[in-house]
């Protein structure tokens, strides 16, 4: 079984049976038809516990009035450029978690188009954000740690990549030391610092989710 499975896109895709890629299907119906599946492998026992990424508070509001089972987990990009207050707010009144991925917000932009995402440059601009690096000397703690204790202490669910083991240790060692609800404001304050994770082929859909919170 799978302990969490998750709808990855509130956005459904077909392959074109004639050049075999993969083309928008805005026919489907997300809450109608995809999760009602998602539901009946839950059933099986094929995945323990089922959730969404990437919707939006909209999307899981009318998620949330067909469900049988409401989602458990709903995935999105969240920094404290982009903390998801809204959709914080909404999953907590309903009992869902939230999990922040990109938590660094140092990956390319998914657009396939940029420049950026054709070198592989990567934005930084929350490394050099003064109140982060302040907190940083502050706590005698990385940049990357004020980052990961941000969604620890807004009880959002963070899920950093690393293969390195030095770096697997330091995203561990952050339980010695609490941020003042002050100090999180300071870096809620930072919104508008944009979003990394855009896919430009998804744009032209009806359920696109980030033309809103």
């Amino acid at each position: 079984y799978i302990d969490l499975l998750l709808v990855h896109w509130p956005v459904p895709f077909k392959v074109d049976e004639n050049s075999g890629q993969n083309t928008l299907d805005d026919d489907v119906d997300i809450h109608g038809e995809t999760w009602p599946a998602m539901e009946e492998v839950q059933a099986m026992g094929i995945a323990k516990s089922i959730g969404v990424s990437n919707y939006n508070t909209r999307q899981l509001k009318e998620l949330l009035a067909v469900a049988k089972v409401k989602p458990v987990m709903n995935q999105v990009e969240c920094t404290p450029y982009l903390p998801q207050k809204k959709l914080l707010a909404l999953a907590n009144e309903h009992g869902i978690k939230l999990t922040a991925y990109s938590p660094f917000g140092g990956s390319p932009r998914y657009d396939p188009g940029s420049e950026e995402f054709k070198t592989g440059e990567t934005r930084q601009a929350l490394w050099e954000e003064p109140k982060v690096k302040q907190l940083a000397d502050k706590y005698n703690k990385t940049v990357n740690q004020i980052l990961l204790k941000f969604h620890v202490e807004r009880g959002v669910v963070v899920i950093p990549k690393t293969v390195t083991k030095s770096r697997m240790v330091e995203n561990i060692s952050i339980f010695d030391f609490s941020l003042t609800p002050e100090e999180i404001e300071s870096l809620e304050s930072l919104e508008g610092g944009g979003r990394y994770i855009d896919p430009v082929d998804m744009k032209p859909s009806k359920y696109y989710p980030f033309a809103e919170e």
